[in-house]
């Protein structure tokens, strides 16, 4: 596949039209409250390819969903729950770039991520803030007055987590002599093909920074390579970035200049689609080969093939005869600016600029050829300017007020190219270009009096603008829309009443409130070919929060608490709507009709153990617990989601419903009653009976695929100021799984030439009948994890320089998994599915060393 160059960035930064790049968190003032939002600093974490796994159990109320440990897909995040039908996608800000990809970034780059989830932080970003946002900054420039010269480097073993208890070729093959003798599916060898799929990787990240000051100027340089191979062949993910940093000072330092460019290149070799039960889909494959066929024939060059077992391919061939890459490209320019016009009022001017390409190659030749290329390039533009005026009052008042309006631009264009030969010769091509403009106003207002009360209030009216050329196609109007949204909260600083200021094991007391109101921008969403109605009375989704917090300090600001309670309700959310077939074309359209909640709690607990001269510890908790209901919108009040259970006809059944009144989605089963001694699935009737026919069985809603609750504990010590130990452990609690893959490996019939798990032994020796989609498959997949463990050790010695280092590290990624799940990974996903589509989880050691001089 052809490398994506750099030319196309250079040209079309040359004829593009001058334009400020600007970071907006310099506006953080009007719109951080700092008692709502988390700011992370992930250096604790050494090595992990996953720029995102950062935040895994830091921020109660963010939670990160993705099983295994793919290197070419990266975690999608959710915060406070799931309350839309099409994305959980939060608005993500890096180094002020609007919609930049955090995918491109490695941890190793990441100086602070701030979360924002609370309504009224993120009023300001209007349609696209509701699923809240994440800022992210890179590294910065050191604030030392000498050059500087940073180098780290890690070098990370992945090892397989767990497998699957297949049973061996040994065992499959006694199995046979024992309940088919004579059977012709005993092909002679003895193959692990979870061993042939999968193999222990070595991954490597080197970064080198140059940093340094000159007079009123400050710059940094910076190179960062990362190579991560995946633990099953034929994944793995390649990164090489490029940061500069300029800072400037001037007219006795009223003006203050913040320049940031970025080049990231990336290069992923993606394993076959696994997502849906398809040809190629390897763990299909691998898990239910038969394990007495070898891989290749007796000449060791030709792929063995069975041909006693329909649809079942040799594993290692599909990845042998399957290619699929993707080169990325993107450029990120940023610039923020700040003007001191007078002591109390201040000037800002932002905005960022980004362009991001890739290419997708995939291409498979086995029975047929399969050829498919698609071509994706984005451009992101947003500008900022605001005037801050801080009004000091007597008896220590305080008016803070801001105007600012923001301007964004979005452009996307999509190709793709297929060339299908089978039993027929097909050539499909099609382009989308997608573009979205927003302009806001906005106006805050920040009131403080003394130490003890504040009110901050926030009104941001925004106009947007949705094409696409799609919508030409069909003859259907550009989407448009005028929208204001609104926040107020106020704090409460009781600590500074008369009555508690002498309290002396109250160190601080506070109290908090919110409202505020957000839009969701679904339509890009929307399929145009079912869309079916007039897309000018579609509109944004609109939510309406409340939160109250308390965040109190004790034992001389030793033990630090923080409280939250939220009510999101979500309404004229746009979603899929069944419509009859005639008068319409397709059976469903859109329309503004569904309404959702969240509620949760949110609690950060953090206690100083120890401090003394020689030892420090300091130990945080954070919980999470979110529950989510579907309020109205549903034709019927009942919508079944249907859930394949694989591939044959007859083995398709409903496992998942929506309802409204009820959980955003939930399980509703056949409630199963054990299995009988001559090996009948029983279920229990709705009398409390038992029934051998699942058609008279008592269905149940048997679980939520969202976990309900979610705690971490984190520690981090520190011995004679040089030797560091961190380490975290996360339990998610309350989802459950339903294993489709353990449903068909235990089926009786896997002994004809397939394979199957040590379950399945059980049935033969019960002359157990067809598994059938029950509640018997659904499993708790509530797990203690340790996600990672960490030792350093620092020497600092002068003959290096005054601020000169040497840091070694070495530490573990998900160390120990403990779950009743029988499956790879308990870890959940909004589908709650585990149907040969889960990735096996890797446990990584990583030795690192940090230097600086």
């Amino acid at each position: 596949m052809r490398r994506i160059t750099t030319l196309p960035f250079l040209i079309y930064l040359a004829l593009m039209p001058s334009i400020i790049f600007a970071q907006i968190d310099t506006l953080s003032n009007i719109s951080i409250s700092t008692g709502d939002t988390l700011l992370i600093r992930p250096d604790y974490l050494g090595f992990s390819s996953d720029a995102l796994q950062v935040l895994v159990g830091q921020v109660p109320g963010l939670s990160l969903i993705k099983r295994g440990s793919d290197p070419s897909l990266f975690s999608d995040v959710m915060i406070r729950g799931n309350s839309n039908n099409f994305t959980t996608k939060p608005l993500y800000i890096i180094d002020g770039i609007w919609n930049a990809d955090p995918s491109l970034l490695v941890a190793d780059e990441i100086e602070k991520i701030i979360v924002l989830k609370n309504a009224t932080e993120t009023a300001m970003y209007g349609p696209m803030g509701a699923n809240g946002v994440i800022l992210i900054q890179t590294q910065s420039i050191s604030a030392l007055k000498t050059l500087t010269i940073d180098f780290n480097s890690n070098i990370g073993l992945n090892t397989v987590a767990k497998k699957l208890d297949l049973i061996s070729g040994d065992t499959h093959r006694s199995l046979l002599e024992e309940y088919q003798p004579g059977s012709l599916f005993d092909l002679g060898a003895s193959t692990d093909w979870q061993d042939e799929i999968m193999q222990n990787s070595t991954s490597q990240n080197y970064s080198l920074a140059l940093s340094g000051r000159i007079k009123n100027s400050a710059y940094r340089i910076s190179l960062n390579y990362l190579e991560n191979p995946g633990i099953v062949l034929k994944s793995s993910r390649e990164n090489l970035n490029a940061h500069l940093q300029f800072q400037q000072k001037a007219l006795q330092n009223r003006l203050q200049l913040n320049f940031r460019v970025g080049y990231h290149q990336q290069n992923k070799e993606i394993l076959p689609d696994y997502s849906e039960n398809n040809s190629t889909n390897v763990f299909f494959h691998a898990f239910r080969q038969n394990p007495t066929m070898p891989v290749y024939e007796a000449n060791g060059e030709d792929f063995f093939h069975n041909s006693n077992v329909f649809m079942l391919l040799n594993p290692i061939e599909i990845l042998e005869s399957v290619q699929y890459v993707e080169d990325a490209e993107a450029l990120w320019l940023s610039m923020s600016t700040s003007y001191e016009i007078t002591k109390n009022l201040h000037w800002h001017l932002n905005g960022g600029y980004s362009f991001h390409q890739q290419e997708k190659l995939y291409e498979q030749l086995l029975d047929f050829r399969d050829r498919e290329v698609s071509k994706l390039s984005m451009q992101n533009a947003n500008f900022q300017t605001a005037l801050d005026w801080n009004i000091k009052l007597k008896n220590a008042q305080l008016i803070n007020l801001t105007l600012g309006l923001h301007i964004q631009n979005n452009q996307l264009n999509d190709s793709i190219n297929s060339i299908y030969s089978g039993s027929y010769y097909n050539v499909s091509n099609s382009y989308y270009i997608n573009t979205s403009d927003y302009q806001s106003v906005y106006f805050s207002c920040l009131y403080k009096i003394n130490k003890r009360y504040s009110v901050h209030g926030l009104i941001n009216t925004t106009f947007s603008h949705f094409n696409s050329n799609q919508l030409q196609i069909y003859d259907l109007q550009p989407l448009s829309w005028g929208k204001t949204y609104a926040a107020i909260s106020a704090n409460w600083d009781l600590k500074e009443e008369k009555i508690l200021q002498n309290v002396e094991w109250l160190h601080g007391l506070s109290l908090r409130a919110g409202f505020g109101t957000v839009g969701l921008n679904n339509v890009s969403f929307i399929n145009p070919d079912t869309l079916q109605v007039d897309s000018r009375n579609l509109q944004p989704d609109i939510s309406k929060e409340f939160t109250l917090g308390m965040n109190i300090s004790l034992l001389s600001g030793k033990l630090l608490a923080d409280v939250l309670m939220y009510n999101r309700r979500s309404y004229d959310a746009l979603g899929e709507t069944l419509v009859p077939v005639p008068p319409y074309s397709y059976p469903y359209s859109y329309s503004n009709t569904y309404s959702y909640s969240n509620q949760g709690i949110e609690l950060n607990l953090s206690y100083q153990i120890l401090q003394t001269k020689d030892l420090k510890w300091i130990s945080r908790l954070t919980y999470y617990h979110n529950t989510n209901k579907r309020l109205s919108g549903l034709n019927d009040g009942i919508i079944y989601y249907v859930a394949p259970a694989g591939y044959f006809p007859g083995y398709a059944s409903y496992t998942q419903r929506y309802q409204n009144n009820h959980p955003f989605s939930f399980f509703y089963l056949a409630e199963s009653n054990g299995i009988s001694a001559d090996g009948a699935q029983l279920y229990r009737t709705e009398d409390g009976g038992t029934t051998r026919d699942i058609n008279l069985a008592n269905f149940i809603e048997a679980g939520q695929p969202v976990p309900n609750h979610e705690i971490s504990w984190i520690n981090n010590l520190t011995l004679y100021k040089h030797i560091e130990l961190a380490f975290q452990l996360r339990m998610t609690q309350g989802h459950h799984i339903f294993n489709t893959t353990r449903l068909f490996l235990s089926n009786t019939y896997q002994l004809n030439g397939a394979g199957m798990i040590e379950e399945g032994i059980d049935n033969l020796e019960i002359d157990k009948g067809t598994n059938m989609v029950c509640d018997y498959y659904l499993e708790s997949g509530t797990f203690l994890r340790m996600d990672f463990i960490s030792l350093s050790y620092t020497l600092k010695s002068k003959n290096f320089g005054e601020h000169a280092f040497i840091k070694l590290s070495l530490s573990a990624l998900n160390l120990f998994t403990l779950s009743n799940y029988s499956g790879l990974d308990p870890s959940y996903t909004l589908g709650g599915m585990d149907e040969f589509n889960v990735y096996p989880l890797a446990r990584t050691f990583n030795a690192g060393i940090s230097l600086r001089f």
